[in-house]
């Protein structure tokens, strides 16, 4: 039997990743805004793989692996609100999602 997180931790976290995401998507990241999602795959690729390895390199990518693989091990309330806070900061999409998620990345993706 699984049990729910508490709704103020997760929104702790939130919080948290809203930060994360509002600091790292100014400057040259703020073009990258809404950029890669159905049909536009190959927008601004290399921008958004160097994107993305930077958030791997802060365990901001595959957040509900377990912190030895390269994640946070984040609650399934927790990813949601990361998804969440993406779209409503409307982050680039990643360049490998479904890898991502099916495999997540090697550590040496994230160096």
């Amino acid at each position: 039997m699984s049990s729910v997180e508490a709704p103020a931790t997760v929104e702790s976290f939130r919080a948290e990743f809203r930060s994360r995401l509002r600091n790292n998507l100014t400057g040259e990241l703020a073009d990258l805004r809404g950029r890669g999602g159905p049909g536009g795959e190959r927008q601004a690729f290399a921008e958004r793989l160097a994107r993305e390895r930077h958030m791997a390199a802060a365990g901001r990518t595959c957040v509900g692996r377990p912190v030895a693989y390269g994640g946070r091990g984040a609650t399934r309330e927790r990813q949601v609100a990361c998804r969440e806070e993406y779209a409503l900061a409307e982050a680039p999409a990643g360049v490998d999602h479904i890898g991502e998620q099916l495999l997540g990345l090697p550590k040496e993706a994230r160096a």
